[in-house]
């Protein structure tokens, strides 16, 4: 983990000079839903997600880290997935302040005892306008985390995250 962090802040500041590069910040939230066995272990009917991401654009594409996790229930607890993920997102399509864009990543994940690594897959929409004071980004994504989680001590649980999230950028 420490060697991860230490990539990514080495890349956003050896990029900083870069023309037409865009620093951003962004948070979203939304719903979730358990596939595989996380869907067999866990009840996704009142589920949650959410999105803290930082990211560096560079023309059509971005490199960017994220923070995100999904609430569900276990039984009558609450339960967290929680990963960390880093990837490339790509704006395929610009119709004035509209834009359309793919992602792919990596994550880690954390679940109870469980961790495993897993990738993600998405497609997102972004309405952008300009703030006074900043630029500002209001985006809907649709996303796939596939994960795979393992534990010492009870059994693996492999299985995929859809969520539909909402959210606001602020690019800086």
């Amino acid at each position: 983990m420490p060697r991860f962090a230490a990539v990514f802040t080495a890349l956003l500041f050896a990029t900083a000079g870069t023309a037409h590069a865009d620093r951003y910040v962004s948070l979203g939230i939304g719903k979730s839903d358990l596939g595989g066995g996380l869907n067999q272990s866990f009840d996704d009917t009142d589920s949650g997600a959410y999105k803290l991401s930082v990211g560096q654009r560079f023309g059509n594409w971005a490199l960017e880290a994220s923070l995100f996790g999904s609430d569900f229930i276990d039984g009558l607890e609450q339960e967290s997935t929680l990963s960390l993920g880093v990837g490339l997102k790509y704006h395929f399509m610009h119709t004035g302040p509209l834009s359309l864009y793919g992602m792919g990543g990596l994550n880690k994940t954390w679940l109870n005892d469980h961790a495993g690594t897993g990738y993600d897959l998405g497609l997102g929409a972004e309405l952008g306008f300009k703030m006074p004071f900043a630029q500002m980004a209001i985006f809907a994504e649709l996303a796939h985390h596939e994960t795979e989680l393992r534990s010492t001590g009870t059994a693996d649980l492999d299985g995929s995250i859809r969520t539909a999230m909402i959210g606001v950028s602020v690019g800086f």
